[in-house]
């Protein structure tokens, strides 16, 4: 080898390891980001506090998976799409432009986890999510606002075949999604 090629190489195989290891990293945030939370196993003789249970009892959204398709009586824009996802007493989901989860404060889990009722009552908790912009579609950034804005207020909800109905205080269906 040439004198002064060894720090070129040296460099191009520490390069190659760093994106290496930062794939690996990624995929595995996607892995644990993608799965559903699991459910812990007991253990026996060892009795969990009320507080600690991940799901409330008698859920019927827990386990169901969302797409938008009406806020306010309107469509999505083109090109976006909003999930909601229901997982062990938490609500997540992607907004169009930022994905939204619960926001525990300290370790106050229990203040983060929704609650919804057999008679279709539903408290949606503070909701913590990330600050991209969306460049597109026009006004992509004003619709995600609207939808987060509107799933915090929704006190009520009807399952109805395929379809989840969120309504207001009012009554209102401010929200419509499909499996």
């Amino acid at each position: 080898m040439k004198p002064g090629f060894e720090r070129p190489i040296a460099g191009a195989v520490l390069l190659l390891i760093l994106l290496l290891l930062v794939g690996c990293r990624q995929a595995a945030v996607q892995e644990v980001t993608s799965s559903p939370a699991s459910t812990p196993v007991p253990t026996p003789g060892v009795t969990l506090p009320a507080a600690a249970s991940p799901t409330p009892a008698r859920d019927p959204l827990n386990g169901t998976r969302w797409v938008l398709s009406s806020l306010h009586g309107e469509p999505p824009l083109e090109g976006t799409r909003i999930t909601l996802e229901f997982s062990g007493g938490f609500i997540r989901g992607f907004a169009g432009c930022n994905k939204y989860d619960r926001a525990v404060i300290g370790d106050d889990f229990a203040g983060a986890m929704y609650k919804a009722t057999e008679d279709g009552s539903l408290t949606v908790p503070a909701l913590a999510h990330t600050l991209l912009a969306c460049l597109t579609p026009e006004g992509a950034n004003d619709q995600e606002k609207a939808y987060l804005k509107a799933l915090h207020s929704a006190v009520a909800f009807r399952l109805v075949e395929n379809r989840l109905e969120l309504q207001n205080a009012t009554g209102e269906t401010i929200l419509v999604f499909a499996r």
